[in-house]
C-alpha cells in the first residue's frame, strides 16, 4: 500500500463568520459565483459577553487541536482573536503567556475599538472583512 505525501493536497481557505442571520437570495443569479446575494444580520448576534468571548477562543483552540487535525492542515487556524489578544498584551505591557480571556464585556468593546481603529493588524482585520463594525458595534466576525 502506496502512502499518500503532502503533494497533491491543495490548500483551502475557509472562513467562518457569526452575525450573519442568513442571506437574502432573491436578486442572485446560480450562474453568478461572484454575487450570491444580500446578507441579512443577525440582531441578536453579541460577542462582548465573557461566555461568547470564550466560545471564539475555545472554538480556534479546537481548530487547532488533535481532534481537528483531518481537517486543518498543521493545525493552521488563524484567528483574529489571537492578533487581538497579542497587540492587548503589547500595548499593557503583559508578559505572560496566560490567556487574558475572557474581558469584561465593557473594556472589551473598548479595547476592540481601540484596536481597530489604532493598529495596523486591526485595520487591516476590517479592511478585509474579518471583523465588522455599525456604530462602533460589532455585528459580525
Amino acid at each position: 500500500m502506496k502512502a499518500f505525501g503532502r503533494t497533491g493536497i491543495m490548500d483551502i481557505n475557509i472562513h467562518v463568520y457569526w452575525g450573519v442571520k442568513d442571506i437574502d437570495k432573491s436578486d442572485a443569479s446560480m450562474w453568478d459565483a461572484h454575487y450570491i446575494g444580500e446578507v441579512l444580520w443577525d440582531d441578536s448576534f453579541d460577542l462582548y459577553p465573557k461566555d461568547a468571548q470564550m466560545s471564539l477562543v475555545n472554538f480556534c483552540q479546537e481548530l487547532r487541536s488533535e481532534k481537528a487535525s483531518h481537517i486543518v492542515l498543521d493545525s493552521k487556524a488563524s484567528c483574529w482573536i489571537d492578533t487581538f489578544e497579542n497587540w492587548y498584551k503589547l500595548k499593557n505591557k503583559i508578559k505572560s503567556d496566560k490567556s487574558i480571556w475572557p474581558l469584561e464585556p465593557t473594556q472589551f468593546k473598548t479595547e476592540l475599538n481601540e484596536f481597530v481603529k489604532n493598529s495596523r493588524e486591526g485595520k487591516n482585520l476590517v479592511n478585509e472583512n474579518k471583523l465588522g463594525f455599525k456604530n462602533d458595534v460589532l455585528i459580525f466576525i
